[in-house]
């Protein structure tokens, strides 16, 4: 099946928009998908036919949670890890929605296109580059449209900040610093008392690099215009010596514990660098095991302008245009606040969707991101995060571990456009206004 057979003619695209109801296979029910669960079930024409997990409980509870939304009750797929393919064999589903620990992610997207399902996975798109290669090309073979559910997209701020910047008013942006400064230590012992791993530790546990880079890099990639027009060439990272599991589990599980003197490959903080082939440049950094409040430190400069973004926290801003008096040789010393601007520049979607977001998950950013998905769905159009993106942002994992574990050289990043950056349109978050 090509893309265009499946995006149809102008007859069934319009015939697909009138279908109110979106129906959603969802692969995972533990905390993540659950989160998202509920928030589907906000939103209107969207109905959960299928559940797959492998934990009856989680199952149950969410059909107890589609029932309580007067949605009905899914149909479950808990027979072991590998039901959800009966789930797939299902003809009344429009798309999957894959929210289960990361080693199943590439695996279930491609089993979804396989079986023709619009699929969406949470981050990141794959683990290794053979992975990435490999939903690339499945989504080439099948003509499935494919994506990566990345809610920093959808955030107020980096929305608002994309059309600053498209407004010209940053300038050429020739550099971007942002991370993932959030101490998970307790997701990663499971938030249990007794030193076991949950299955994010055990990443944690056996490889080292930036193991969560698409929050951090996806709203440099939209500015960059990665793989639109430009793209990475090369990432080079280095790490710290880990020590903040061991010195968490001494703290929590007392000094004697297991889990206190055992050995964690992941350092506790990872900066990668980013080449692009123009020169430009992004430094992106993963410190999840370290004691602090959160802290995501986003940094974006432009020739014209320069925005300090601290997430959470509000941000500020400074541009040429609209803050320099031309009578100083410099900016000054003056960081006026970046709140005005998020007014003016406010996306579209944030400003239909805004008031009912903002209660929801992740400072709104997960409404709008599954809003925009169904939508897409509906209509039956390509996602704007495209499957290229997805395994671009995600590939800055295994590519920071084989750069540290290869003594801190530049690796270079594979082209998964296969050329198609050089004339590809600029990154767009379409949504109906």
């Amino acid at each position: 099946m090509h893309r265009r057979a499946f995006l149809g003619s102008a007859a069934a695209v319009a015939a697909a928009a009138a279908e109110k109801t979106v129906r959603i296979g969802l692969l995972g029910a533990g905390t993540r998908g659950t989160s998202l669960l509920r928030t589907m079930m906000q939103l209107p024409g969207v109905e959960i036919a299928a559940v797959a997990d492998i934990d009856d409980n989680a199952a149950a509870r969410a059909q107890a949670i589609c029932a309580e939304a007067g949605r009905g009750k899914p149909a479950v797929y808990a027979r072991g890890p590998e039901d959800f393919r009966r789930l797939l064999q299902r003809s009344d589903l429009d798309a999957t929605v894959v929210a289960t620990p990361w080693e199943w992610h590439a695996p279930m997207m491609l089993a979804s296109m396989d079986a023709g399902k619009y699929a969406a996975v949470e981050v990141p798109a794959a683990v290794t580059i053979d992975e990435c290669w490999a939903l690339v090309e499945k989504s080439e073979k099948t003509g499935v449209p494919c994506t990566m559910l990345e809610n920093w997209v959808y955030r107020r701020e980096p929305m608002a900040i994309l059309n600053i910047a498209r407004a010209g008013l940053l300038g050429e942006v020739v550099h971007c610093e942002s991370g993932y400064g959030h101490d998970v230590r307790a997701v990663l012992f499971g938030r249990g008392t007794t030193g076991k791993l949950a299955w994010r530790g055990q990443e944690t546990a056996r490889r080292n690099g930036h193991l969560y880079p698409t929050h951090s890099f996806a709203p440099i990639a939209m500015l960059m215009d990665v793989n639109h027009g430009t793209r990475v060439e090369s990432v080079l990272a280095v790490n710290t010596v880990s020590r903040g599991m061991n010195r968490y589990a001494a703290d929590m599980f007392g000094p004697g514990s297991p889990a206190a003197s055992a050995r964690y490959a992941c350092g506790d903080r990872c900066t990668a660098v980013a080449q692009l082939n123009d020169g430009r440049t992004a430094i992106g950094f993963h410190d999840t095991t370290s004691w602090h409040p959160r802290d995501d430190a986003h940094r974006y400069m432009g020739t014209k302008g320069y925005v300090r973004w601290p997430f959470p926290g509000k941000g500020s801003i400074w541009l040429q245009d609209r803050h320099w008096d031309r009578k100083t040789p410099h900016a000054g010393s003056e960081w006026p606040p970046l709140d005005p601007l998020l007014d003016e520049f406010d996306h579209p979607l944030w400003k239909r969707y805004g008031k009912h977001a903002s209660v929801r998950n992740h400072h709104g950013s997960d409404y709008i991101e599954l809003a925009a998905l169904m939508e897409s769905i509906r209509d039956r159009t390509p996602p704007p995060v495209s499957i290229e993106d997805a395994v671009t942002w995600s590939a800055i994992a295994p590519l920071s571990e084989q750069s540290i574990a290869e003594g801190n050289r530049k690796v270079p990043m594979p082209d998964f456009t296969r050329g198609k950056w050089k004339t590809a349109a600029r990154f767009e978050i379409r949504g109906k206004a």
